[in-house]
């Protein structure tokens, strides 16, 4: 199970890296995304944890930046992230 997430959120992460750069021309230049995350079971937390960790190993032009979210504070967050115009990339 733990192998199925990280290879899901490697997916995610590349997909929209892949769109977003080839999109916007960035590709030359070393960029970082910000994923917010709600996890916060243990093992849901290591997996992200090694996932991106692995993933900053393997490109370092594209960095991944976890930004760890709660539950009650998410909307809260996202609302003010998206109207001050630094909203997370992934979440």
């Amino acid at each position: 199970m733990r192998s199925t997430r990280s290879r899901l959120v490697a997916a995610v992460v590349a997909v929209v890296v892949a769109a977003g750069l080839g999109a916007l021309g960035l590709a030359a230049e070393p960029v970082t995304i910000k994923y917010y995350t709600l996890a916060w079971q243990p093992g849901v937390v290591k997996a992200v944890r090694e996932t991106v960790a692995a993933w900053n190993e393997e490109n370092p032009d594209v960095r991944v930046e976890i930004v760890w979210g709660s539950w009650a504070a998410a909307n809260e967050f996202l609302l003010t992230s998206f109207l001050g115009g630094d909203a997370p990339d992934i979440f």
